[in-house]
């Protein structure tokens, strides 16, 4: 996280740059070593929103994270059920919309899609936990495991 002034203008984590890696921080916080860079200077385009919006929003999105993933399983693959998906209200990159469709039509996991995707974890299973409770996705199960049958069955 670069700062400058007492100002948070810039942030790296991954893939992630900016606001999504300072929320991805809050989302899917880990133990490790974080680095504050007092030396930064503000993108060309402008920094990142203030620090209080940021952490509210952070907060936000985690708290929310923890509802979806009680409805989107992070390791099994989804697939699409033949009903249209609704609508993502309040996401303004319909890139990321397609990509996820796309992804979960591909039976790509979850956890997959997190770590291809430069979005948040929060922006990544919102669409996918509306799908799911919509019924335009559901969850595949994985494959039963063969029962051992006693010699002579």
């Amino acid at each position: 996280i670069g700062l400058a002034h007492g100002r948070a203008v810039s942030a790296r984590w991954a893939h992630r740059e900016g606001a999504e890696a300072v929320y991805h921080l809050f989302e899917r916080p880990f133990a490790g070593n974080y680095a504050f860079d007092t030396t930064a200077t503000p993108p060309a385009g402008g920094g990142l929103p203030e620090l209080p919006s940021l952490v509210r929003e952070g907060v936000r999105r985690a708290r929310e994270l923890q509802r979806t993933s009680a409805v989107v399983p992070e390791e099994l693959p989804l697939e699409a059920t033949g009903a249209a998906p609704g609508t993502v209200v309040d996401e303004p990159d319909y890139d990321l919309i397609v990509a996820l469709w796309e992804k979960a039509c591909a039976r790509v996991s979850v956890r997959q899609m997190e770590a291809e995707l430069t979005a948040d974890a929060f922006r990544v299973h919102r669409p996918l936990a509306q799908w799911l409770e919509e019924g335009a996705l559901r969850i595949v199960a994985p494959p039963e495991a063969p029962t051992a049958t006693a010699p002579g069955t």
